[in-house]
């Protein structure tokens, strides 16, 4: 059997002894899979870990499996309470990274084996000799795991390219044959493709040409840099950002988890800088790290600038604070199994005692009255008594037979905290939210802070709001950490008083929507106040916390490690330390709006326009949804900002212009597919469905890189082994080529940015992801990033004499053109990343240089009469359709 048990027992023995090291290392169910006892016990400690439980022992394992009568007959078939006493008692903390390797190097062979692949050359099950077989481990032990994919490389390149090359349809012919009628077509016919969003781009490009492919490259991870050592919200906890790898899951903006597509660490040492909001919460970032946020005079439309940016343009303007970012919603953290519920540690931490001693051991509980008590008697099953000697003091009994533990009925501390040992004996001002409760549901969550808010929280009468009170730092800490995570803004106070034990009180507010204030608690009295100034403040405007301001930037002399991610959601936000959103840029699908819709609303003019295309066309989406995929066309088509299309907040006439766009969204051939796993047949089969059944001529592929079945697909077909990232993803472009060449089709994709870009001052294929060979199929090429100070402060000395033209906040480097004659240059753009749409500003070569441009005007409007639907069919002016051409050809918006 393909299996190293020894390996096995030890990486099972180690996790069960540190269940941690599930965070800190990758490992699945297909590592175990061999046996099924193997594949069983993993996932049970897996399952454990991931709710919570904190000791992971035989008798926890037993317990959990017990529940399932298939996998706990298998687990007592193999003897599995002696197994694992046996793992735990053998396991080697300080070796479990070799034993991880040897596991992963047979999980590895397996699969191989599965394949079909020969994998004698590395691994024979048939040697007998013992002399072999120890040779044989020694080699295998000094094989890495990337040696041995990468073995036999060329052979499966030629495998490959023989299973994906596509059918070059060779013929040979004289090189004159053809060529006169070939030259008077062109003077009738020129080489021009259906525009594209961009006049200038269209001019650049001579438009979305049949067979040709456009790639077009983004910056994948810079920008968003962080220091590795911060902590940040992910679903199993908190987690260091030097410890985030690829597949892994952070939050969103809304609190949904969010699977991290790119982890780009840092070349260098950058410094850092300290971010602080008006609740107090401190971001650390570097400079070019990328913000969104609200502008205090607009509140809808969501900005993006990189924190120099921010300092250059000062954080204030008089008295008021002008960068605001959005407030996280509820963390979705997946539901715990407690021993205590939520509501009722709240209420235990906040008035609870955990003091004891040798001759009274029970739990005691302090209350005005009985109403708290009778609580935690109800949910707990408990009998709730009075202390005789003191009004406001409480203990339990148990009221069940099977509850009475030891010969005594009194509740015990220790027997009610037993999985929270480190609370035992702590007075209030050293209590503290344990871990495992600022990671439960939005419910149970919900339940601990109104706990905690029923014990030591008040309602101020007169302005209806809800403060929290304690002594403890730990406690203040964790409560903050608990409200962040609901996406409650607070703000702390220190009250220094020598009354009290420490010295010092903490006074936290809560600010939150006021139709939130009722669900934070459960007690009468504190629920009459809030009602009782609801009732007060009727009709008047009441303000809602969505966003918190940038306060304060500090520049420190601290350099360290950072690292960059891509994350996977339509916002490409996540959340950082103590929760607060951060920002990835996409590229947008506005030009598969303007092949296929022939209407958008013009907001300069407050009109809709008529465009002409109405060509089939096809958006392929590896990363977003499809209700993802469809707010951004609304939002470019209706030019109303997708934020307020995705909150439901529209002002004046916008719903109706939404209205409006989803009709002309469904009247007009745009068709959406979604695959989020898919490998080079996948794609090739979509669009030749898609060219066959609904006469799509236009593709969006968004976007190239590597998947995992990709990769399971060149190397189920290639005897196992593993091609590089560069020659795989460059037998994907080859692929795409050949197919706009052989269905004459166009085909735009998109690909990420390796690291190298930041230190280049000329952008070109060298900065591609994965293979610059990318480029080598490809018809027009171009990287699109937002301006660096250096390339702002060389434009802006063009710009002296550009009256009323905005300062561009996107660069698109032209490094490739195939038959056109405007290449190695740039086009400047201003760029509305809530609605998607950009506005031309003007050309430049690659040393600031103006590019005078001439759209093709007679081409263009021939293009619109041959892509458009009958005039005479709309009903559509003469003047209409002049005034369309015009605004779709719009060379330079601005005079210079």
């Amino acid at each position: 059997m393909l299996i190293d048990k020894h390996a096995t027992l030890q990486c099972l023995g180690c996790i069960m002894k540190k269940p941690s090291l599930l965070e800190e290392y990758t490992l699945t169910q297909y590592d175990f899979e061999e046996e099924q006892f193997y594949a069983i016990l993993f996932s049970c400690v897996y399952n454990l870990y991931n709710q919570g439980v904190e000791i992971i022992d035989t008798f926890a394992i037993d317990s959990f499996l017990s529940r399932y009568e298939k996998q706990y007959k298998i687990f007592n078939d193999n003897q599995g309470i002696d197994y694992c006493d046996d793992a735990i008692r053998l396991a080697e903390l300080e070796n479990f990274s070799y034993y991880l390797e040897r596991l992963k190097k047979f999980s590895l062979l397996r699969y191989w084996d599965s394949c079909g692949v020969d994998i004698r050359n590395i691994y024979d099950q048939t040697i007998i000799d013992p002399s072999r077989q120890e040779q044989q481990a020694a080699k295998l032990d000094a094989t890495s795991i990337n040696d041995m994919i990468l073995e036999e490389e060329d052979l499966l390149i030629t495998k490959a390219k023989m299973l994906y090359g596509m059918d070059s349809s060779r013929r040979g012919q004289l090189a004159g044959k053809g060529m006169k009628e070939l030259k008077e077509r062109l003077k009738e016919e020129p080489e021009f493709g259906i525009p594209l969003q961009s006049p200038m781009m269209t001019t650049i490009a001579r438009g979305a040409r049949h067979k040709k492919v456009y790639l077009r490259s983004a910056d994948s991870g810079g920008g968003k840099a962080i220091p590795n050592d911060t902590l940040i919200p992910t679903p199993f906890g908190k987690r260091r950002v030097g410890d985030i790898k690829i597949g892994d899951y952070l939050f969103d903006r809304k609190g949904e988890p969010t699977k991290v597509i790119g982890v780009y660490p840092q070349p260098k040492k950058k410094k850092i800088f300290e971010v602080t909001f008006s609740d107090g919460r401190i971001a650390r970032c570097c400079d070019e790290h990328l913000w969104s946020y609200y502008n205090r005079w607009d509140s809808h439309t969501l900005h993006t600038s990189s924190l120099r940016e921010i300092i250059n343009k000062g954080i204030k303007r008089g008295k008021a604070y002008d960068f605001r970012v959005p407030v996280n919603e509820a963390v979705d953290y997946p539901e715990k199994q407690f021993s205590i519920p939520p509501y009722i540690m709240g209420l235990l931490l906040g008035d609870g005692s955990f003091r004891y001693n040798k001759t009274n051991k029970a739990l005691s509980y302090s209350s005005e009255d009985n109403y708290l008590p009778k609580k935690i008697g109800e949910i707990m099953n408990w009998k709730v008594k009075k202390n005789p000697s003191n009004n406001y003091s409480y203990y339990f009994e148990y009221s069940l037979d099977e509850q009475i533990k030891q010969g005594h009925e009194n509740v015990w501390v220790e027997e009610v905290l037993k999985d929270f040992s480190g609370l035992w004996q702590k007075k209030s001002h050293e209590k503290y939210i344990p871990d495992i409760y600022l990671v439960g549901s939005i419910e149970q969550r919900r339940e601990l802070l109104c706990g905690l808010l029923d014990t030591d929280g008040n309602v101020e009468k007169e302005k209806g709001r809800v403060t929290f009170s304690t002594t403890s730092p730990a406690m203040v800490e964790g409560f903050e950490e608990l409200c962040h995570s609901l996406g409650i803004v607070v703000g702390i106070v220190k009250d220094k008083r020598t009354k009290y034990t420490t010295d010092v009180a903490y006074k936290v507010t809560i600010q939150t929507d006021p139709e939130n204030k009722l669900t934070l608690f459960k007690l009468p009295k504190h629920i009459n106040k809030i009602k009782d100034y609801f009732e007060k403040t009727k009709g008047k405007a009441i303000h809602k916390n969505k966003f918190i301001s940038i306060v304060d930037i500090r520049e420190t002399d601290e350099y360290v490690d950072m690292t960059c991610f891509t994350v996977d959601n339509d916002e490409h936000l996540f959340l950082m330390n103590d929760f607060i959103v951060t920002h990835n840029t996409r590229t947008s699908i506005a030009d598969i709006c303007n092949f296929s819709i022939p209407y958008f609303y013009d907001t300069d003019k407050k009109e809709w326009i008529y465009t002409g295309c109405e060509e089939p066309s096809l958006f392929i989406s590896t990363e977003l949804e499809e209700d993802e995929v469809q707010t951004i066309i609304m939002a470019y088509v209706s030019g109303v900002p997708e934020n307020k299309i995705l909150d439901g907040d529209y002002e004046g006439d916008e719903e109706e212009r939404v209205d409006k766009a989803i009709e002309y969204i469904a009247t007009y051939p745009l068709y959406i597919e979604i695959i989020n796993d898919f490998g080079i047949e996948d794609i090739s089969n979509i669009i030749k469905t898609y060219k066959r059944e609904k006469g799509c001529h236009y593709f969006v592929f968004d976007y190239i890189h590597m998947s995992a079945k990709l990769i399971a697909e060149v190397a189920s077909m290639s005897k196992g082994m593993k091609l590089r990232e560069d020659q795989t993803l460059f037998l994907f472009m080859d692929t795409l080529k050949n197919l706009a060449m052989k269905l004459d089709i166009f085909i735009l994709t998109m690909t990420q940015l390796n690291g190298t870009y930041k230190d280049s001052q000329i952008k070109d294929e060298t900065m591609l992801r994965g293979a610059k060979s990318l480029a080598d199929r490809i018809d027009l090429g171009e990287i699109s990033l937002r301006p660096t100070s250096a390339e702002l402060e060389c434009v802006k000395k063009l710009m002296h004499n550009m009256y009323g033209v905005p300062i561009p906040n996107l660069v698109r480097h032209i490094y490739k053109v195939r038959r056109g004659k405007l290449t190695k240059i740039r086009l400047w753009q201003y760029a509305d990343l809530s609605t998607g749409r950009t506005k031309d500003l003007f050309i430049t070569d690659n040393y600031y240089n103006l590019i005078e441009t001439e759209v093709a005007v007679a081409q263009i409007e021939k293009v619109i009469e041959e892509h458009s639907e009958s005039l005479d069919d709309i009903q559509i002016t003469d003047d209409e359709q002049q005034e369309a051409t015009s605004t779709l050809l719009g060379s330079m918006p601005f005079d210079f």
